[in-house]
């Protein structure tokens, strides 16, 4: 990007600190864009900007890794071309005023542009022309939580207020740039598409090597693999959070957040926002996480019942795959097939809640579904409730009723319903046997550790 343009948007973000938050959108085809930095005439003068065959087009839905996309093709071009790497940003398409669309459409070939636009707004030639494109897209839950962020720190865009309201903005389309959701749909039409490269931030994250050596050979840009590995290494998060002041001048802050997930953040910091803590929780359950699973704290020596994982697995095997599950949705065939998986985490979440003398509220949830008493059902007296309650409660009611078993006095009745062979029980049932009241308080006691 030219120094004219990067002083214009700088000014335009100091300068938008002035104006008012329900100034800084509006409405234009549908779409919600930045009343400051896509005024309307910018958007109607694109549909006169011509594509060329060997333009370099980046697109990408706002905050899924855009600027971090620009840093690694900067250095692509620059090392296949042996020229000085530029060190400024391409221009948004939609940033673009009427004059600046015109230099643009003078600049010598091959050009660096970049857009957030969703792929019906962009100008048809460059399709027309085959205008080679690399996409990017990021996981919704990353993009949501990063945009908020940037709607309270960028100046341009009105403030996120609470994350409950933008959450629902977003969920909705009613954010700058819509819907990306839609961004993702349209391109998805887009993806057999020989000129157009898609890739994710997540796969770029995990083999940034990998990713500069697909780039590159998807616009033909030469490179050696000593090219490619150190464009890798000076392309990190860290490397371009450093060089931010000279690529987006004092508001480098801006669009370079602490990233917050991966090896280096077992404990987040006392500060962190409920955003970031909510996705850094869920990011656990990536398919592709590799963090390695934090152990629960030692059970305590005088726990008078520990549970081990071969007890478990033992337990889950015996589960009755036609087992429905229950408010957690998990199966008694999905406990069976992935018991091996499962059994050590289970483990740690009973022993956790048998020493703490706490029932994980998940536990304590039933789902109440109607089962026919009929074969031809003609009124809702036709059904009997059913209540499903999830099938890992229920292999944990046997394990501790194994161990109950042990404690149980003989005088107590054989045939209650409580304490029959292979039933479970709920341990609010324990005490009604006949026993005196300090006897009833023990075994409660008992039971519960």
């Amino acid at each position: 990007m030219s120094k004219p343009m990067s002083a214009q948007r700088i000014s335009k973000m100091d300068e938008a600190k002035n104006v008012k938050d329900e100034n800084k959108l509006y409405l234009h085809e549908g779409i919600l864009y930045s009343t400051i930095m896509s005024p309307s005439e910018n958007l109607k003068g694109l549909k006169e900007l011509e594509g060329r065959p060997n333009d370099i087009l980046l697109v990408a839905y706002p905050k899924c890794g855009f600027n971090w996309m620009v840093a690694v093709l900067r250095k692509i071009m620059a090392a296949a071309s042996g020229q000085q790497e530029l060190s400024q940003i391409p221009p948004l398409m939609e940033f673009l005023s009427p004059d600046m669309q015109k230099v643009v459409g003078e600049m010598p070939s091959p050009r660096l542009l970049g857009t957030h636009l969703h792929p019906d707004n962009i100008p048809g030639t460059f399709i027309a022309k085959k205008t080679k494109m690399l996409v990017v897209f990021r996981n919704p839950k990353d993009t949501v939580v990063s945009y908020y962020h940037f709607m309270n720190t960028n100046p341009v865009l009105p403030n996120a207020k609470s994350w409950d309201s933008f959450f629902t903005d977003f969920m909705e389309g009613e954010v700058a740039w819509g819907s990306y959701f839609n961004h993702a749909l349209a391109w998805e039409k887009l993806m057999d598409n020989p000129n157009i490269l898609m890739v994710t931030y997540e796969q770029m994250k995990e083999n940034l090597g990998q990713g500069v050596q697909q780039i590159s050979k998807f616009f033909d840009f030469p490179l050696t693999e000593e090219q490619v590995q150190t464009i890798a290494r000076q392309s990190t998060f860290n490397a371009m959070k450093e060089s931010s002041k000279n690529t987006h001048g004092k508001h480098g802050n801006v669009f370079f957040r602490k990233d917050y997930k991966g090896k280096h953040c077992r404990e987040l910091p006392s500060d962190t926002s409920l955003p970031d803590e909510l996705n850094y929780f869920y990011a656990i359950f990536e398919a592709n996480n590799t963090e390695p699973c934090m152990r629960a704290p030692a059970v305590p020596e005088d726990c008078v019942i520990t549970l081990s994982a071969a007890n478990v697995s033992k337990t889950f095997k015996q589960v009755n795959i036609y087992r429905a599950a229950g408010p957690d949705g998990l199966p008694g065939c999905v406990l069976r097939a992935c018991v091996d998986q499962l059994a050590s985490v289970f483990t740690d979440i009973f022993n956790l809640s048998l020493s703490k003398s706490v029932i994980p509220t998940c536990f304590k949830e039933t789902t109440i579904v109607p089962v026919s008493k009929n074969t031809k059902v003609t009124c809702l007296n036709d059904h009997r409730p059913v209540a499903l309650k999830s099938v890992a409660k229920k292999c944990f009611e046997r394990l501790v009723m194994a161990h109950v078993n042990t404690i149980i006095p003989k005088t107590l009745d054989p045939l209650q319903f409580a304490y029959r062979s292979n039933r479970s029980c709920n341990l609010d049932c324990i005490p009604h046997g006949p026993f005196s009241p300090r006897q009833k308080e023990t075994l409660c006691e008992n039971a519960v550790h």
